[in-house]
């Protein structure tokens, strides 16, 4: 009788994955902060089960950060990243073991109130460049650098996920910048992330500028 050996892992400790959201707030997402994107829920990759072919992950939720599965999100096509490091094995099992020290850390609801009125808030902004600044292009579109943020010992999904690169120092939302799903296309676009497929090959997105400067390269594409 053939013995079966256990599958090889395509995913690392570290890897960042995102899971779509076509709920409302999700929509809002998608709508609202730019980059776009479907992604909404995010976590990090925390070790591999050879027997279940499946992954320990740790993520963020109602309840505050915790241990999981990522075969919960099977068919919800999620999306894998990793950080573009020649260190990132190593540096993705620190970023793991660091994570743990904010195991009984709070889920921080109170961030979505001030997010929505840093909104309100940039929008009054835009409104009033687009009546005093000549040529100024309007949009309604928010980048997170735009909205006012302070860390603090409470964590949202994105934040937990960049917290643990954070603490080894590979942020790929750089300090000071509120954490939403927006940032983690932007790092894929800077070359701070690249994306892994479900077969294991790495994909580098197209690097693209804005006419502020605010990235380097060259054109964005889209969707994302």
């Amino acid at each position: 009788m053939a013995v079966l050996e256990p599958s090889k892992p395509v995913y690392q400790h570290g890897d960042i994955f995102g899971v779509p959201s076509y709920s409302t707030p999700g929509k809002f997402n998608k709508a609202v902060f730019w980059p776009h994107t479907d992604l909404y829920h995010f976590g990090i990759i925390a070790d591999y089960i050879p027997d279940e072919n499946d992954y320990v992950i740790l993520e963020s939720t109602g309840k505050g950060i915790g241990v999981g599965r990522l075969s919960w999100y099977d068919g919800k096509e999620y999306r894998v990243f990793r950080i573009n490091d020649p260190e990132a094995v190593d540096l993705g099992v620190r970023a793991c073991r660091a994570l743990t020290q904010f195991g009984q850390a709070r889920y921080d609801y109170g961030l979505y109130i001030k997010i929505l009125a840093g909104c309100v808030w940039t929008w009054m902004e835009h409104i009033w460049y687009k009546m005093t600044v000549k040529d100024y292009a309007f949009t309604w579109d928010i980048r997170p650098a735009e909205l006012p943020y302070a860390r603090d010992s409470r964590f949202i999904c994105t934040e937990a996920a960049n917290e643990a690169w954070r603490l080894v120092g590979r942020p790929p939302i750089p300090n000071g910048v509120i954490k939403l799903p927006a940032g983690f296309i932007e790092a894929l676009y800077c070359q701070k992330l690249i994306e892994v497929l479900s077969d294991g090959t790495t994909v580098s997105a197209t690097v693209w500028t804005e006419p502020n400067g605010w990235a380097e390269g060259g054109t964005i594409k889209g969707p994302f």
